[in-house]
Formats: C-alpha cells, structure tokens, sequence
C-alpha cells in the first residue's frame, strides 16, 4: 500500500442542478475549485434510493442484496420493537476495515449506518452523533456507542452543537423572515435549526479529528442537504402553482443557504487536507429542483425517494487527477474500487463497480482479489458473536414466552415488526430487479403480495418482472388478480372515505363552535384538516383515500406491457394511451409509448415520445437508449452513437446501451471496440444471450477465432434455451383468491385512542422523577433478574420478616419451585397495562428482568437484582422446559446467553438512567453465606429487618444446579 491521503465528503442528495448555476454565480467558489482543477461526472444512483443503503454500497462497492443494509429500521435484537438501522447487519467489509487490515488509519465520521461505531484502525463517529434529543441545560447525553475508541468521546461530546446555540444571526441567512413566524403553530424554523446544528456537529467532529487525529482516510458524511430539500425544497424558485405566497416568501432561500453553507464548510477541509490530498466530493443521488418538483409523495414507508433525481454530483481532486474534466459513466459502486485503486490495492472481484480511471492522468494498473471478505485478520468490525439476527432475536422471546415469564410480544409490537421486515424484503427484491435479477426478485415479491393483498405496488414490481422475463400467462393472470382486487378493495375504501368524512364533519363543528366563542373564523382549507387530525390519523386517511382512488393508469401500462409480450403493438398503444390521459406528465409514459411505436416501425412517433421524456427529464439514460435504438433501425449511425453514448455516461450500467454501441462499432468494422463493448453488456447482464451471438459472429467471420465463435454460440443457445424454458414454464403460484379477501381487514384500521391504561414506563425517556419515600409504605420493593435466577428465594426472604408479597396464587408451587412462584399473574402484562402499580406500596413484586422497562415513572422503588451464573441459568431454564413438556427454542445455548446477558444489561441501564435505586445480589453467595445477603438486602431497604429470619428461608437442598438441575425461580 501506497501513503497516499484521501478526503471522502458525502452530501446527501446534492445536485448539480442547483450547483452549476451558483458557481457561475460566485456562491460555491470553494466546489468551483475542485471542479476547474480537477474531474467531475454525474454519478448514477441505485434502486432502491434509499440513503442507508446508498451510503453502504459507496462504502463497500457491493449492491444491497451483497451488503445487507436494506432499509431505514430494523427488528430489534430483543424481538420488542424496531429500531433505526444498525451497521450490525452489514454482512461485508467496508472500505475502512479494509484499510485498516492493511495498515491505514480511518476516520469516519456521521456515515450512515454507523452505529454503534466500529472499533477500526482510527476513529469512528456514529450516525447518532449529531442527534440533538435532550434538552442542554440537562447536559444533553449522547448516546452509549456513538464513538470509538472512548478516550474521545466527552471531547466529542463537547464539540456538538445545539439547536437551542443559535441566534437569529444563524437563522436569517436562511429564513430572513423567520423572526415574523408563529412558532407554536410553524414548526419549520425550529427543523431549520436543528439541521443547520447537525451539519455544524459533523463538521466540527471532522476538522477536530483531522487536526488531532492521524489519518490516512478520512470520510465525512453530511445529511443535511437531503433534509433541507424534503422539508423546502417545494419552496425554491421558481414559485410552483401550488405552493401559497406567504410559505414561498418565507422559505423561498432556504435551500439556496443550505447549498451555500455547505461550500463554506467544504472550503475549511480543503484546507485541512492540503495539497497531497485527494478530495472525492460525491451525493448518492440528486433532487429535482424544477418542474420535476411533486405535490405529494407516494404514502408508502420510502415514498419521500419519488423526490429523489437518479444522478447526483461526483467530483475528484488530487495528485495524479486530471484537470477540468467531465468523465461519464460514473456509479455509486464505482467509489470504493476508486479508493482501494488509489491506495494502491488490489479490488474485489466481488465488488459491483470498478475504479474511475479515465479520472487519472495515467490510469494504474488494477490487480484484484478475489474477496476482501476472505481475508482474515483483524478489520475493525464488531464481533460476530455478540450479534443475533432478528429471527434468534424472536426465538429467545420466544423461550421466555415458554417458560411462563412473560406473555407473547403484544400485537402492535408484533405488526411493527412485521411492516418492517416487509420493507426490508420488498427493498431486497428492487436490489435484485435493478441488477437484472428479476429471477431472484420474483419469490420474495409473489409472498409480499399474498401476505399483504391491498399493498398493490408489490404486485407492480412483480408484474414489472414477470414481463422482463416473458412469462405472459403469468403477467396476464396476475394483472387480472390485481384488477379484480383493486376495484373490490377501492369500493372498501370509498365506503370507509364517508366514514373518515363523518368524523371530520363532526370535529369541524365542534371547532367552529369553540372558534365562535373565541370570535375566531375557522379557515376552509387544508390547514383546517391538518389541525383536527393528529399525524397518525393522516396516514390513514391517505391511505384509504389512495387505494379509494385506484390506479388504473398503472393498470393501463401493465395490459400495454402484456400487448407488447404477445407482439400485438397496436393494442398496446391504445393502453398506453389510456395510461396517459391520467399520466402524461410522468417521463415513464412516453417512454412506454416509444418503445411500442419502435416495435411497430413508427420511428418517427417513437423518436417523438423519446424526445418527449427528455424534454421532462433531460438526463434520462433510457430515453437515449431508446433514440440509440430508433437510430440504430434508420441506419443513422452517428446519431445512434452520440444517443448510446449520451445513454451509457448517464448509466454506465445499462447493458443494452454498451450492446448498442457493440453494433456501432461492429458497423465501423471496428470489431475489437465491438467486442468490449459486448462484454462489458455481459458483464452487466450475463444471461445477453443477443450479445454473444453477435461475439459469435464477429470471432468467427472477422477476427478468425473460431473456438471463441464456438464458446458464445453455445454460451447463446444455453441461454435461449433456459429462457425458453422458463418463459413455457408457470412460476406464479396460485394467488389467493380475490373474493375470499377480507378488504376492510385489509386496510388501515382508524388508530385507537390514547392508551389510558399506560403511564410512561422507564423504557421511555425520563418524564417524572422517582418519588424517593422514607415511608416503607409508599415503597414497592422489586424483586427482579433473568427467569430461574432465585427471585423466589428472595421473595420468600422478604416474606419471613413482613415484607407482604404481591400475588394471586394462580401459579401454583411445583417441582421446580417446590416453595411457590410468588408470581402475579398481572406483571406478564406489563407492556400493554402498567397503571396499577401503586397497588404494591409497601408490599414486595415479582419481575423478571425483561420486563423492568415497563414499570411506570414515577413511584418509589428498591429493585433487589438477583445475578447468578448464565451457565447454571440457561441449564435451569432448559431442565424446567423439559419437565413441563415444552421444547427450548430453536437457538445455540451461546447465542441464549449473548441475549439474556445483554437484556439485564439493558434492564439495569434503564434503572440507571431513571436513578431508581438498586442492589445486585449473588446466587451463589446466598446460598453459601444467607446471612450476609439479608445484611445487605436490610441495609438497603432501610428497614430493622431480623437478619435470622430471612436467612432461615433459604435452602441449601434446592440449589441442585451448579450446571445440572434446578433451583427457585
């Protein structure tokens, strides 16, 4: 390796829409710079553009089906809910553990995911670093995990800044009138604000840490930009017709700030790189800022990425870069080949992408590896044994569930992560479709869209791929299934559209009565409907106002697509037309009926359609693609080449394009330009059958190689023939029948009312106090620890000097509790009922350590936790399963201790951070030594406890499991 220094800056969603125009201003000189001495492209993004897997692939060079980063949250590894995605489902080496196995020190700061910061060769700053939860003046904790190694960590911690640090002198420059805005009615200022201290966290963390921390590679990602741009982009200039005056007058330079602060912040880290330095300035996808603008976004849970434009902005500056130039065909995947190639080291063969070289004055020469992944060694990941995927994670629930401790996960934890893990798997087959897997794509679809038979874009996507691969019989009986389904569910939901109408009706008279009295006019708009509905109950109007609407222009597109497949053009184009009366501002029309016309011969009304979907969308790879086509039949070489050309830069991995271009240079006699072209199609897709064939031909009739013309002939015909298979062959399953849906099931139900039997529990923030009481009275003594720790044995202790236990006898003593259970049948239901706790004042309480996290805020507590040895537990809890009849979990006795250690862990953190006041007590040391357990359980509860008493109750003959038996629970 090389001692070669690269600067990695991501701003998410930047364009160059807004970019180009404020250079030539003036505005973003500092971006100006790298661009004038150095190399710039559009960079073209992945599907899903989605930034946690975007940011991933950049950082691994590998496509979300390899990496594993799939969406926005994940199930939590305790099975109880869901959380914001982790790095500790990425299933392969980023670039930065790469590095570090080859001696390079990395800074990462803010990349997303991050968290929990890996403990690389260097410094790593979570994704949750700039997270402004909390209050200052309450010291603002952050997060355990966020920083490696945690020597920086209070450093760090200091360096933050605050929403609340700002002054009207930070805000102006980006909301001038911002000082005439109703904040208790206008939250917009204040999201202004806390985006603008989350970029100056990230910044402040990077240049501390490239002026006092080594660094060979340093990456910095900054969110920012994405965020101003989905809250104010719909305010940019030019005023769009749906945007009101008063929001475009207040908001109308937000954006422009953004993009301007941005190039300020750049300018000071160039100058902290110096000149030895490469600098890759990059987005993971762009955002349009023109008429491509939306009204409304698609209400599904990725819908904000409609927004989204498919190019972003790349840039590079260094030694050994060229200067002032644009190269094309840039990818996200291309990024970390580019780095690895620039450190001198070899590149995956695994990876998706390959390094940049027409950006370097003289292109190195690449060597790969097989797989980085196959490396072993120290890299700076986690390690994989304290790791549980979310199905062990539901398997050891599971095993609590069977043990009796605690009741199954209730159901909306349960649907939560159940509409989490459909995310994760619909984002897992839009991977595999926008790499041509549609094979791969197809079985996971077909079960999205029976488990969830009104989510109709699962349906699409499987249509989209069942025409890629020409099972027409399937297309069309899935498109009648989806017909017959979206006119039954959309007549459910106009009928629940009256009932929502209903309630609005109500509210609104409600509101004008109570407007009446006050002498305020109750406006007639949506602003209106935005205050009588909470946020939840929005979600669901729009949902069942989407499906009360339909789509039948998708429908339209989808019966063109099956005309198209069985060859009969004409009626196609009547589809798409259909499709267009409602869609004829969508770039994907047009492109549909281009492509019909081109089939027919109608070069003309094809070339028009093409020309049509550029005049929307001027950087649409396919619409070139589909010009290169047209030319291609015209026999108008050179404009087919600049099209393929223009098709190719805009989407290097677009494989009909390089085939295209194979042609071209077939037609030029150009045969070995012809045959890279072609290979690099097969690369792309290997199942180009037409690319071989053409390789076959050019091998055999030109270049006089005939056992390559004889490789691709038979490579060809493998490929015809298993595509004949397939396309004869049925692969869709039987789909539940339409009518035996229940579709008002099937809808989003109207949400309930505030739950009145919960009080904010210590798994939330802290809310109230711990009413600390002398009184033994108002104390509720908890006795807690992991199933078959020795709670009972503690609860009898407690018994014997007059601590009453809180119980309902329904357990009742047995074998493996010959004493009793001590248990109330209620503390198993806990997570969904929790406001009858002060029933225990001044009595003793059974709960077992996973559900401690759901004791209301708020009362006085003494928790006693009992630890014994996780060996003589899980031996415990196994032996009690095989006597009740119950099997043990289908999960390792290694990754059952990983869990229960890591859920008491939790447990007492919780205790922690609501200063409930508690006391570990040792199994072991009860058993042997009773009395100085009860000297300590008495001095902690406070009270004049006879010690003989409690330590009478224990018995020795119970504690048969020293890694064998049994013992209390």
């Amino acid at each position: 390796m090389n001692n070669k220094k690269v600067l990695l800056i991501g701003w998410d969603a930047a364009d160059w829409k807004i970019i180009q125009p404020f250079m030539d201003r003036g505005l973003m000189p500092h971006v100006k710079k790298l661009v004038e001495t150095g190399v710039m492209a559009n960079i073209s993004t992945l599907i899903p553009a989605l930034s946690p897997i975007l940011w991933t692939s950049i950082a691994t060079g590998k496509r979300a089906y390899k990496h594993g980063i799939l969406g926005f949250s994940e199930p939590m590894p305790n099975g109880e809910g869901i959380q914001p995605i982790t790095n500790l489902s990425r299933k392969t080496k980023a670039i930065w553990n790469i590095l570090g196995q080859n001696g390079a020190k990395s800074n990462v700061v803010g990349w997303w995911p991050s968290n929990p910061a890996e403990p690389i060769n260097g410094v790593m700053v979570s994704d949750h670093y700039f997270e402004s939860k909390g209050a200052i003046e309450e010291g603002w904790p952050m997060m355990r995990g966020t920083v490696y190694p945690p020597r920086l960590t209070q450093k760090l911690a200091d360096l933050r800044v605050h929403p609340n640090e700002l002054s009207r002198e930070h805000l102006d420059p980006f909301i001038p009138l911002g000082h005439t805005i109703d904040q208790d009615k206008d939250q917009r200022l204040a999201h202004c604000a806390r985006l603008i201290a989350d970029c100056t966290t990230i910044q402040s963390a990077t240049t501390y840490l490239m002026e006092n921390e080594p660094w060979d590679f340093m990456a910095a990602y900054f969110i920012t930009i994405d965020h101003f741009s989905h809250t104010f982009m719909r305010y940019h200039p030019p005023q769009l017709e749906w945007v009101n005056d008063e929001d475009y007058e207040l908001y109308k330079g937000c954006v422009s700030a953004a993009y301007v602060y941005h190039d300020m912040m750049l300018g000071r880290l160039i100058e902290l790189a110096g000149e030895d330095t490469t600098i890759i300035l990059m987005s993971d996808h762009g955002f349009h800022p023109d008429h491509m603008r939306r009204k409304e976004v698609p209400n599904e849970p990725a819908g904000p990425q409609a927004e989204h434009r498919d190019h972003g902005i790349f840039v590079i500056n260094g030694p050994g870069i060229r200067k002032d130039e644009l190269v094309h065909g840039v990818s996200l995947l291309d990024v970390a080949p580019t780095i690895l190639t620039l450190f001198g080291l070899d590149v995956g063969e695994d990876m998706d992408g390959q390094p940049i070289l027409d950006a370097f004055e003289e292109p190195p020469e690449v060597k790969t590896i097989p797989s980085w992944d196959d490396v072993s060694g120290e890299d700076g990941r986690h390690p994989t044994d304290v790791k549980l995927t979310p199905e062990e994670s539901r398997e050891a629930i599971d095993h609590l569930v069977a043990l009796g401790y605690i009741d199954p996960v209730s159901k909306d934890n349960e649907q939560a992560i159940r509409d989490t893990q459909i995310e994760l798997d619909y984002h897992l087959a839009r991977s595999y479709m926008d790499n041509g897997l549609y094979g791969e794509a197809i079985p996971v679809l077909t079960k999205l869209y029976k488990e969830c038979p009104v989510e109709f874009r699962f349906g699409i996507q499987l249509a989209a791929c069942l025409q890629a691969q020409n099972h027409i019989e399937d297309l069309d009986e899935l498109v009648s299934d989806l017909k017959n389904r979206w006119f039954k569910a959309s007549t459910q939901a106009k009928s629940r559209m009256q009932e929502i109408n209903q309630i609005f009706k109500e509210r609104r008279e409600a509101a004008e009565e109570a407007s009446e009295k006050e002498g305020v006019a109750l406006a007639n708009d949506e602003k209106t409907f935005d205050k009588l509905f909470n946020a939840e109950e929005k979600y669901v109007c729009k949902k069942i106002r989407d499906v009360a609407r339909g789509s039948y222009h998708t429908l339209d597109y989808m019966a063109g697509w099956i005309a198209m497949s069985k060859n009969d053009n004409e009626a196609a184009i009547e589809h798409f037309k259909a499709a267009g009366e409602t869609d004829s501002k969508a770039p994907g029309f047009h492109f549909q009926l281009g492509e019909a016309y081109r089939k027919l011969q109608k070069y003309t009304e094809s070339r028009e359609c093409f020309d049509r979907v550029l005049e929307l969308d001027p950087h649409s790879a396919t619409a070139h693609l589909g010009l290169a086509r047209v030319y291609l039949s015209l026999s108008k070489n050179k404009r087919a080449r600049i099209s393929a050309r223009k098709a190719i830069g805009l989407k290097y991995q677009l494989p009909p394009a390089h085939y295209c271009m194979g042609v071209l240079h077939d037609r030029a006699k150009e045969f070995r330009a012809a045959i890279n072209s072609f290979e690099t199609a097969i690369r792309l897709n290997p199942n180009f059958s037409e690319a071989h064939v053409e390789m076959a031909r050019i091998y055999g009739e030109n270049l006089n190689d005939q056992e390559q013309a004889e490789y691709h002939r038979s490579m060809a015909e493998a490929i015809d023939e298993e595509r004949k298979k397939h396309s004869d062959s049925r692969i869709l399953p039987d789909l539940m029948n339409g009518d035996s849906i229940d579709y008002a099931a099937e809808l989003p139900s109207w949400p309930a009312q505030e739950n009145e039997t919960m009080e904010p529990a210590l798994l939330e923030a802290p809310e109230r106090k711990p009413h600390a009481s002398a009184d033994p009275s108002k104390t509720i003594v908890i006795v807690s620890g992991l199933p078959r720790s020795g709670t009972s044995m503690v609860m009898q202790m407690l018994d014997a000097v007059g601590i009453n236990p809180l119980t309902d006898g329904e357990r009742a003593a047995d074998e493996n509790n010959p004493k009793g259970y001590f248990e109330l049948e209620k503390v198993k239901q806990l997570k969904i009922t929790n406001n009858w706790l002060d029933d225990a004042q001044g009595k003793s309480i059974k709960v077992v350590s996973p559900l401690l996290p759901y004791l209301p805020q708020g009362l006085s507590y003494r928790v006693i936790v009992i630890e014994r040895d996780i060996d003589e537990i899980v031996a415990s809890q196994h032996q009690m399963l095989k006597k009740m009849g119950e099997e043990s979990a289908d999960l390792s006795d290694e990754k059952l201790k990983v869990y229960l250690v890591g859920q008491l862990n939790a447990s007492k953190n919780r205790l922690h951070v609501h200063d409930v006041p508690w006391l570990g007590v040792s199994h072991s040391d009860t058993i042997e030594h009773p009395e100085q357990t009860a000297e300590k359980i008495a001095e902690f509860l406070g009270g004049d406890l006879d010690i003989k008493a409690m330590s009478q109750v224990v018995d020795v003959s119970l504690h048969h499991q020293r890694g064998q038996s049994t013992t209390t629970g």
